[in-house]
C-alpha cells in the first residue's frame, strides 16, 4: 500500500512539476511573444499591445473594426472585406489596413467606393448573418496560406480517418486548445524554430501542405477548403454580389523556401492547387505570391513583421496597391 502511494504521490508531483514549468514558460513567453485579445463586443475601444506594436482597437455596432457604416449611397460601389487577422489589420493602426488605403485609392479621383472591413470572424457566418444585409456589390475574401487548411480541421469526419491519421486529427483539435499550443506558437515566431521543423520533418507541424504528395489529411483538408471557399461563392452568386479572392502567403513560403527539398516539398502546392480550383470555377483571385517572387527578397521582408506572422504597415500598403486596379476594372 506504502509503495502505491508513493507511486501516486510522484506521479502527481511529475504533473504538477509539468502544470508549473509550461505556466512559467507561458508568462515569460507572454512578454516576450505578441498576446492577441478578441473585441469585448460592439461600440468597444481596445489596446493590443506587444513589444513590437502597440495599436488601438475600436469597433463599432456591427462588431467590426470600422466606422459606423452608413445606408449604401445611389451610385455607391460597396465592396464587404472579409478575412482573418490580415484583414482586421493586427498590427497597424486602423488608417494603416489595407481596406482603409484600397478605399483612398478607390476614391482618389472621385468617391464612389466604400470599403467595409470586416475581418477577424468568420467570414460565411458574417456574410449570412450580417454582411448581405450592407448590400455588397463585392466581397473581396482574404485567406492565409499559413492556416487556413488547417482551420478545416474540425470538419473532417473521424470515421473515414485511419488510427494514424486518427491520431494527427485528435493532436490538432485538442492542441489547439492546449496551452502547450499558446507555447509551441510563439516558439514558431523564432524563425530558427521554423528551420528545426524542417529538418526534424515534424509530421505536426504545418509543413504538410508542402509535401509533393499529400497524406490523406492533407487532402482531405484540401477538399474542405474549397467547399467552404465554394459555398461562399455561390453565396455571392446568388445575391448578386461579385467575388475576389485574396491569397496571403505564409511569408517562409519565400523566406525559408530554400529548406525544402524539392524531392518532398513544393512551396507553392497549397496555391497551385487553389489557383487549379479557382480557375474551375471561373473565380477571380489575386495570389500576392506571384507578386513577392517578383521582388528581392530583403524587399518582400519587409511586409511582414519579423517575429510576427502579420504584416506591417508596407504590408498593407503593397496589398491595397495591388487590388485597386482590378477592383477598379470589377467596379466598371
Amino acid at each position: 500500500m506504502g509503495f502505491i502511494k508513493k507511486i501516486t504521490v510522484n506521479i502527481f508531483l511529475s504533473f504538477f512539476s509539468i502544470f508549473i514549468f509550461l505556466f512559467i514558460t507561458e508568462l515569460v513567453l507572454i512578454r516576450v511573444f505578441p498576446v492577441y485579445k478578441e473585441s469585448p463586443g460592439p461600440d468597444s475601444s481596445y489596446e493590443i499591445t506587444t513589444q513590437l506594436y502597440k495599436i488601438t482597437v475600436r469597433t463599432n455596432s456591427l462588431n467590426i473594426r470600422d466606422r459606423e457604416i452608413p445606408p449604401k449611397e445611389k451610385n455607391e460601389f460597396r465592396i464587404l472585406c472579409l478575412g482573418d487577422s490580415f484583414t482586421f489589420g493586427l498590427g497597424v493602426e486602423v488608417e494603416d489596413t489595407y481596406t482603409r488605403l484600397l478605399e483612398n485609392l478607390l476614391n482618389k479621383d472621385r468617391k464612389r467606393s466604400c470599403v467595409i472591413n470586416a475581418g477577424g470572424g468568420d467570414p460565411y457566418d458574417f456574410l449570412v448573418d450580417r454582411g448581405l444585409a450592407l448590400k455588397p456589390d463585392l466581397v473581396l475574401l482574404q485567406i492565409y496560406i499559413g492556416n487556413d487548411f488547417y482551420d478545416r480541421m474540425s470538419s473532417i469526419d473521424p470515421e473515414v480517418m485511419s488510427s494514424v491519421e486518427m491520431s494527427r486529427l485528435i493532436y490538432g483539435k485538442i492542441i489547439s486548445r492546449a496551452t502547450l499550443n499558446l507555447v509551441l506558437s510563439r516558439l514558431r515566431q523564432i524563425r530558427k524554430t521554423e528551420e528545426i521543423l524542417f529538418y526534424l520533418d515534424s509530421k505536426y507541424s504545418y509543413m504538410g501542405i508542402f509535401l509533393n504528395e499529400y497524406p490523406r489529411l492533407e487532402r482531405l483538408l484540401a477538399e474542405s477548403e474549397q467547399g467552404y471557399l465554394r459555398k461562399i461563392f455561390d453565396l455571392c452568386n446568388n445575391n448578386g454580389i461579385q467575388m475576389l479572392v485574396l491569397v496571403v502567403p505564409w511569408d517562409m513560403q519565400f523566406r525559408k523556401k530554400y529548406l525544402m527539398s524539392s524531392e518532398r516539398y513544393n512551396y507553392r502546392k497549397p496555391n497551385e492547387i487553389l489557383k487549379t480550383f479557382f480557375r474551375k470555377n471561373n473565380m477571380t483571385y489575386i495570389d500576392l505570391l506571384d507578386y513577392y517572387e517578383k521582388m528581392p527578397v530583403e524587399e518582400a521582408e519587409t511586409l511582414y513583421y519579423k517575429r510576427d506572422i502579420h504584416w506591417t504597415k508596407e504590408g498593407h500598403r503593397h496589398a491595397a496597391e495591388i487590388l485597386a486596379p482590378v477592383i477598379k476594372d470589377m467596379s466598371d
